[in-house]
């Protein structure tokens, strides 16, 4: 998955890359799973113009498991597009009464809860508790838990930062997910904040939580050199 990384940093920063993430899904020597994570990249870029690309994707029959990964590329790539909270509820909204793929109304569910809207709180425990018989009560659970950071602050990273002092693991997690999403450097500083205090506890504890955290500024351009300067640890390949 390296070269799809690559490939979206080099888009994401107004290079090309977007033509090459075109072409390994074009690719036929490649697996459905690289293409498939390839056109999840496509639709974080929220390109206008790879709509089309993504449409013809998913509506080609042929393989299913691309048709769905294009189709949620598309929905995810509309969602960031738009600039409003109330646009992007109703973008999601829609998708979690009309789409008729389950794992697509549970993204779409899952998305809702980030934007920390508690009015949609009804329809996102409708909608989780329909499509996942086994976690649902539970995911319904971290998704109040998110809602309430995302009311209690009036500003998202003091809301994700404070998420990283959590009782929960999971709205831990997300608070690590979120952040490495942001581009500023308050997100990144809040990261590295984090790493260090993990390093401080029990590193069976909280082993996995660093790894993600370091996975996080790795995304952001990081490497080992850097992390050690910061008093971070890291024995293995980013």
């Amino acid at each position: 998955m390296a070269e799809i990384d690559l490939l979206f940093a080099q888009a994401d920063s107004g290079g090309a890359g977007l033509a090459g993430l075109k072409r390994i899904v074009r690719r036929k020597d490649k697996n459905v799973s690289v293409k498939a994570y390839a056109l999840e990249k496509i639709g974080e870029l929220a390109r206008p113009g790879a709509d089309k690309f993504l449409l013809h994707v998913s509506g080609d029959t042929s393989n299913s498991v691309l048709q769905h990964a294009a189709r949620l590329a598309y929905l995810n790539s509309r969602v960031i597009r738009e600039p409003g909270q109330a646009g992007k509820r109703k973008i999601l909204t829609e998708a979690m009464n009309a789409e008729p793929m389950r794992d697509m109304r549970s993204w779409a569910a899952e998305e809702l809860c980030g934007l920390g809207d508690d009015a949609s709180l009804p329809l996102i425990r409708k909608t989780l508790s329909s499509v996942d018989s086994t976690r649902g009560m539970r995911r319904i659970i971290v998704c109040e838990s998110k809602v309430r950071l995302l009311t209690k602050h009036s500003v998202r990273i003091e809301a994700l930062k404070s998420a990283l002092s959590d009782n929960d693991v999971e709205i831990r997690c997300w608070g690590i997910r979120q952040l490495g999403k942001l581009k500023t450097p308050e997100a990144e500083t809040a990261l590295v904040d984090f790493a260090s205090r993990l390093q401080k506890g029990s590193q069976k504890e909280n082993e996995g939580l660093l790894n993600m955290t370091i996975y996080a500024l790795s995304k952001k351009g990081w490497d080992a050199e850097r992390l050690k300067k910061h008093g971070i640890r890291y024995n293995y390949p980013l």
